[in-house]
């Protein structure tokens, strides 16, 4: 990539790049940690997916994820199929 003198390369490309290179040249790409969910009670998870599936109805997409994870947990405790 080609640096440049103009005031949006200054402020605000530059200092992306600059934490982000690795040795070769290359962007870093960092995904988010994990979030480990504990749980104790089946019913835990219910009343999560209760919640955010609530909240997904009214329009909020951002909870898929765990949506699909708690799901997965309830497959594997044999709870749901």
């Amino acid at each position: 990539m080609r640096g440049s003198k103009s005031l949006k390369y200054g402020n605000i490309i530059k200092p992306l790049i600059s934490h982000n290179i690795s040795g070769e040249g290359h962007m870093v790409v960092s995904a988010k940690p994990y979030q480990y969910v504990y749980w104790d009670n089946v019913n835990e998870l219910v009343d999560r997916l209760k919640l955010l599936t609530a909240s997904q109805t009214a329009g909020n997409t951002n909870h898929n994820n765990e949506i699909m994870s708690i799901i997965e947990e309830l497959r594997e405790a044999d709870v749901v199929q």
